[in-house]
């Protein structure tokens, strides 16, 4: 299994990334990647 993790400073899209990730949560499961619910609080992922 490979596990990508994405750690952002301020203003460099990673609020945005994340939202598309919970978005599209669906897709991405079809492709075969997870976005997993248990580390997402209140949006603040």
């Amino acid at each position: 299994m490979i596990a990508y993790l994405h750690i952002g400073n301020p203003k460099t899209g990673s609020t945005a990334i994340q939202s598309f990730f919970a978005q599209n949560e669906k897709k991405l499961l079809e492709k075969g990647y997870i976005y997993p619910k248990s580390l997402r609080v209140a949006n603040r992922h």
